[in-house]
């Protein structure tokens, strides 16, 4: 069995509640990503990839200074959605990020595979796995930032949902 931490990066809104594609963590975004990092740290993470973007790479960077992996960037996991958005659309995408996953997972099979990635990103994915429309999309699933969500994938492909947007870290002391 391979397991998938899919890790949506820290907090990069403004004060107006907006962020550009490429923006960096601000406001609570570096504590955020220490402690999803002290957490993720626990969980014996083989290897990692980040999303391009400067605050998926910033959160996964902090993980990295922590345990000395090393993170690979891939162009694949950018952000993904917008508000023009539509139900094709999204049945389109979360397609062709479930192969992204699958074949990130065939190349570390057995491995616990960390992605730093994005909210949207990480729902089309699971309405993906779910055959959920783009209803659950856009109103029934939420990814908080600096948040864990967990798959188990066996050896057929199987994918087996076992938590989604944990952020039990920001409450630890």
């Amino acid at each position: 069995m391979t397991e998938v931490f899919l890790l949506r990066h820290a907090n990069a809104y403004d004060e107006f509640g907006f962020q550009e594609p490429d923006t960096p963590l601000r406001g609570k975004g570096s504590e955020q990503a220490q402690k999803l990092a002290g957490r993720l740290a626990t969980c014996n993470i083989d290897v990692a990839y980040s999303s391009p973007y400067a605050r998926a790479r910033e959160t996964a960077g902090v993980f990295s200074n922590l345990t000395g992996i090393k993170i690979a960037v891939d162009e694949r996991l950018k952000e993904v959605g917008t508000e023009e958005w539509t139900p094709k659309d999204l049945e389109n995408t979360g397609e062709t990020i479930k192969d992204v996953l699958l074949e990130i997972v065939r190349k570390n099979r057995g491995k616990k595979i960390a992605i730093f990635a994005h909210g949207n990103l990480i729902k089309a994915l699971l309405c993906r796995i779910l055959h959920a429309d783009f209803e659950a999309y856009n109103n029934l699933l939420v990814v908080s930032v600096a948040s864990m969500t967990i798959l188990h994938i066996e050896d057929t492909n199987q994918i087996k949902i076992v938590t989604v947007s944990d952020n039990a870290h920001e409450y630890l002391v």
